[in-house]
C-alpha cells in the first residue's frame, strides 16, 4: 500500500496496522492521497498491474512548461525556473545557485548565459515571496484512520501554512494536493494532535502571465471528514481499477462557461504523463466526454448514464466547494 516519501508506518497487516479482531488495516500516506488524486493512472498500474515506471525524469509530469516557446530556451528555461523556485524554498542562497549552474553547463555562454540566470532568480524570488512565509518548514508526523484506513506519515507547514509554489501555470486543480493535506491536519487535530492544530491553512502560488498567482485555502473542520473520506474512497478506486479522472480536464470539463478549446487543451495537458496514455488511450474531447463509466465509477454519485470523467470529476470537485474556502489574489 505503500508508496510515498513520507515517514515510513507499518505496513498493512503489520504489528501497528491492524483494525479490530486483528483484521489488517490498509495503510496510506499524505503523499499517497496527493498522488492518487494528482496522477490516477500512475496508482493504477503501480498498485492494480504492479507496473513500476521509471522515476519521472527532473520534473513531475503534472507541471506543465509555462515558457515553453518563448525564446530559444523554451522548455529549458522553465526547468532552471522551477529548479531555483525549489532551491530558495530549501533556503539555498541565490548567488550560489547561480554558481552551480554555470559550473553544471547546460546555459548559453556569456551575457547571454548571465542574462537568462539573472531572470530566472529575479522571477523565482518573486514566486517564492508571493508565498509571505519567513518561518522555518516544520514536520508533523500524523496518525489518524478514516474510513477503515490508517493515514500515516508527516506533513511540512510555515508559519501555520501549508506551503505549495511551483513555476507552473495557475490552474484551479492546484489546490487540490494542498486540500488533501489540510484534511488531513484536520483530521489529525480532531483526533488530539496538538501539533497539526497548528495548521490552519494553505498559501498556493503559480504563474499567471508574468505574475505570480496567489491562493490562500483553509477547510471547515465540520466538513473536512466527510471531505477526506471521499479522498481516501477516490485514492482507493485509483488503485483498484483505471479511474476516470483526468486531473486538469476535471476541472475545466465542469467549469460552465469552458469552451471546446480549454477542454482540448486540458485533455493534451492531461495525457502527457506517459502512464495516463498507457492507461486511458488516445482521447479527444469527443471521447473524454462521452468515455463510458466503469467498475472504478460504480457507486459514486450521478446519474446512471453519466459519462466517466464527469461523474468522477463532480465528485472531487463538489467535495472541494463542500469543505473549503479559497481566495485568489495577486502578487504583482
Amino acid at each position: 500500500w505503500r508508496t510515498s516519501d513520507d515517514a515510513a508506518p507499518p505496513a498493512a497487516g503489520a504489528p501497528g496496522a491492524t483494525g479490530a479482531h486483528g483484521v489488517p488495516v490498509p495503510v496510506l500516506g499524505p503523499a499517497d492521497l496527493r498522488a492518487a488524486l494528482t496522477r490516477p493512472a500512475r496508482a493504477w498500474l503501480r498498485h492494480g498491474l504492479r507496473i513500476v515506471l521509471p522515476a519521472d525524469p527532473g520534473l513531475p509530469q503534472r507541471d506543465l512548461p509555462v515558457w515553453v516557446g518563448r525564446g530559444e530556451q523554451g522548455l529549458e528555461r522553465w526547468q532552471l525556473l522551477a529548479d531555483v523556485v525549489q532551491r530558495l524554498q530549501a533556503g539555498v542562497d541565490p548567488a550560489r545557485w547561480r554558481e552551480a549552474r554555470a559550473v553544471a553547463g547546460g546555459i548559453p555562454p556569456g551575457r547571454l548565459g548571465t542574462a537568462l540566470l539573472d531572470e530566472v532568480v529575479a522571477e523565482a524570488s518573486a514566486l517564492v515571496e508571493a508565498a509571505d512565509v519567513a518561518g522555518p518548514e516544520v514536520r508533523v508526523p500524523v496518525a489518524v484512520d478514516v474510513a477503515g484506513v490508517r493515514i500515516e506519515g508527516v506533513l511540512r507547514h510555515r508559519d501555520g501554512r501549508i506551503v505549495d509554489v511551483s513555476a507552473s501555470s495557475t490552474h484551479p486543480s492546484a489546490v487540490v494536493g494542498p486540500w488533501v493535506d489540510l484534511l488531513v491536519a484536520r483530521a489529525a487535530a480532531a483526533a488530539g494532535s496538538a501539533a497539526a492544530a497548528a495548521i490552519d491553512g494553505a498559501t498556493v502560488v503559480r504563474r499567471d502571465g508574468d505574475d505570480p498567482a496567489v491562493r490562500t485555502l483553509v477547510v471547515a473542520d465540520d466538513s473536512a471528514a466527510t471531505a477526506l473520506a471521499t479522498v481516501v474512497d477516490l485514492a482507493l478506486r485509483a488503485r483498484g481499477g483505471p479511474l476516470a479522472l483526468l486531473p486538469r480536464t476535471a476541472w475545466t470539463l465542469l467549469d460552465p462557461g469552458a469552451g471546446h478549446a480549454a477542454v482540448a487543451t486540458d485533455v493534451a495537458r492531461d495525457l502527457r504523463a506517459p502512464e495516463a496514455r498507457l492507461v486511458h488511450g488516445d482521447l479527444d474531447v469527443a471521447a473524454v466526454v462521452a468515455l463510458p463509466s466503469g467498475p472504478a465509477e460504480a457507486g459514486l454519485p450521478g446519474a446512471d448514464d453519466d459519462p466517466a470523467v464527469a461523474r468522477v470529476a463532480r465528485v472531487l470537485t463538489d467535495a472541494v466547494a463542500a469543505s473549503a474556502r479559497t481566495a485568489v489574489g495577486s502578487a504583482a
